[in-house]
């Protein structure tokens, strides 16, 4: 308990130092991770809502969204014109581990005077790249930190309330996640004080989809397939069935998820083609540290849940991905994994 009193101590210096440094500025940037997600967009708009409430200008910097955060205030502040003409004081980046996660932000690194990281992925894989860096890895979520660090100096509105409880939501997958704390609790608890409708937000963000999102969901699972021996669910999905369901990266939340609670699996794989032979692998489980596996396939993330991107054919990935994690669990030795076999939806497979 001191160790975290400690730890809170030293960040909400931090994030004093960042506010009276804005205050003087009278503006500041606020940049979300590449393809932002429920936790970064919560982050971002509650920042930036926050700021506001002080007279201090938010520019946010964020990638197209899935539809499903459209309820949420904030919008209002994101910048869409050209990043390579902006300049500032102060860039404050959330929710992102690795500069080169921030996407076309990263150039602004170079040109402000003072880089500030706010986030919740502590790992010695990633060093500090910020000035002033905020990290919390005991954080379940970026906003569940931001809730202690805005709370001492601005008025937590419903509206930001809402934003902060939407990232909460979504990275601890609606409380499930082993991630998810006494103090995660505690900080929803003071958030629904606000009384922002709950309800409405984990029914958008966790259990509401699209058609499309309903079509490319029903492709994934309908090509699962359980991988018994290492306790995997894998499924791919081609550039063609994803170009043919009419599908985003926006519509591919939550099915790696879902795949994870199958019986049986303690390790789930989704591998996405999005563009020509660029294949995109979103992993989670239940025990199984996926970070290691992603930081080889250039990506990163949490323990239970990581990620990461390489070339070649869905296929090739497919089987390497499965090797990957057969090593990983101890099932497989080196060579094990001899050759592609077709299942389901043509999805691939490693046949041992």
């Amino acid at each position: 308990m001191i160790k975290l009193f400690a730890r809170m101590y030293k960040a909400s210096k931090n994030f004093t130092k960042v506010f009276n440094a804005a205050k003087k500025s009278g503006h500041v940037l606020i940049a979300g991770h590449h393809n932002p997600d429920g936790d970064t967009i919560g982050a971002c708009f509650a920042l930036a809502l926050a700021f506001a409430q002080k007279g201090i200008t938010p520019v946010v910097l964020l990638e197209p969204f899935s539809e499903r955060f459209g309820f949420l205030r904030g919008a209002e502040y994101i910048y869409n014109g050209d990043i390579d003409a902006l300049n500032g004081d102060i860039l404050i980046c959330v929710d992102c581990a690795a500069k080169d996660r921030l996407g076309k932000p990263q150039g602004l690194i170079d040109r402000v005077k003072t880089v500030v990281s706010i986030d919740h992925h502590d790992s010695a894989d990633d060093p500090p790249f910020a000035d002033i860096n905020i990290v919390d890895g005991l954080a379940a979520a970026t906003c569940e930190l931001l809730y202690f660090l805005i709370n001492p100096i601005f008025k937590i509105t419903p509206d930001i309330a809402a934003a902060l409880y939407t990232g909460i939501v979504t990275d601890t997958g609606c409380f499930r996640h082993k991630s998810t704390s006494p103090r995660t609790y505690d900080a929803a608890a003071r958030l629904l004080e606000r009384g922002i409708d709950f309800n409405m937000i984990q029914r958008r963000v966790v259990y509401e989809h699209s058609p499309t999102e309903a079509a490319i969901f029903a492709a994934a699972i309908g090509g699962m397939n359980i991988l018994s021996d290492i306790k995997l669910a894998v499924t791919a999905l081609s550039y063609e069935l994803m170009t043919s369901a009419g599908a985003v990266s926006t519509d591919l939340e939550g099915i790696a998820d879902y795949m994870l609670n199958t019986r049986g699996a303690e390790v789930s794989a989704l591998l996405t083609e999005r563009k020509p032979g660029i294949i995109n692998i979103s992993l989670r489980s239940t025990g199984l540290n996926v970070r290691e596996i992603a930081r080889k396939l250039n990506g990163g993330g949490h323990v239970h849940a990581a990620g990461g991107s390489v070339r070649g054919s869905i296929e090739e990935v497919t089987e390497l991905v499965i090797k990957m994690i057969g090593e990983a669990n101890g099932t497989y030795k080196a060579g094990d994994c001899l050759h592609i076999q077709a299942f389901g939806n043509d999805q691939p497979r490693c046949s041992i």
